[in-house]
């Protein structure tokens, strides 16, 4: 009978929502470290609050990991409380900006006596309300193999303990630098990894490097990382070019994309809608 269809009707729709994962999708905003003013920061954020509605969550630089397992806040425009108002997650970066030859020991230290950090960073999350903590640490000296294990089991110990207090934590990843072994960190509890490799200027490198990705870290935590503009020369891409890389994406079947760095050129919003809703 009718009402017996309609139940299996509501069960099928049920099971069919919990088959496809709901897309992610992230913007980063730079503020003041890539030069950003207030009338840019504004500018960024009007840009954000008109795609509340496809967007999933917006990063911002805001700290760094300092000397002696500290966590150090910058003096940089905080957009938290308008990003919360537009109804989207809170990503506060913490960064290796300007990457300091010693990053890499000082992130030794916090390998090696991590509670510090980690309270701290509980400490901010819960007076600021932070989805979760963004961590790009990317070492321009040193890292290697066994650093790389080290890293990895830090971020399973870091993520362990913020999932205790409803705290998330994506770790910015690329293959440049031994510190990132990938099969490694797809063994963490980290909730997300976003992929710096995939900003790259070569179509086929995006390929390589996005395959990696999905060979090694899976699709299911996986954020492909875009950039608005080509590294080399400076100029933005042009729009073939980001909606072949988003059409890899959603052929790898990944269910994430990030966006490095605010603006965005406004040909990529009706992209980055397709994609969301595909």
């Amino acid at each position: 009978d009718m009402k017996n269809a309609g139940c299996v009707f509501l069960l099928f729709l049920v099971l069919f929502s919990f088959a496809v994962a709901e897309k992610r999708l992230l913007v980063w905003m730079c503020l003041e470290r890539c030069g950003g003013n207030a009338t840019s920061i504004h500018s960024n954020l009007n840009e954000i609050a008109a795609h509340s509605d496809i967007l999933t969550s917006v990063a911002f630089e805001k700290y760094n990991l300092g000397p002696d397992s500290t966590l150090v806040r910058n003096n940089l425009t905080d957009v938290t409380s308008q990003i919360q108002f537009f109804g989207l997650e809170t990503w506060p970066m913490i960064s290796s900006y300007p990457y300091p030859p010693q990053f890499i020991v000082w992130m030794l230290e916090v390998f090696n006596n991590p509670q510090p950090f980690i309270d701290s960073c509980i400490a901010a999350a819960k007076l600021n309300g932070y989805t979760g903590f963004n961590i790009d640490w990317e070492p321009e000296l040193g890292g290697n193999n066994n650093q790389a294990i080290m890293y990895a089991n830090f971020l399973d110990n870091f993520a362990t303990q913020m999932h205790q207090h409803n705290i998330k934590v994506s770790v910015d990843f690329a293959t440049w630098n031994p510190i990132w072994n990938l099969t490694a960190l797809a063994g963490t509890s980290v909730d997300y990894f976003l992929d710096m490799g995939t900003y790259t200027n070569k179509d086929s490198t995006f390929l390589d490097q996005l395959e990696q990705a999905v060979d090694q870290i899976g699709t299911e935590k996986l954020g492909v990382g875009l950039d608005v503009e080509n590294g080399e020369t400076g100029a933005n891409f042009v729009p073939p070019q980001i909606q072949w890389r988003i059409n890899q994406a959603e052929k790898y079947s990944c269910n994430e994309i990030d966006v490095w760095w605010m603006p965005l050129p406004d040909f990529w919003w009706p992209m980055l809608e397709d994609f969301v809703n595909s």
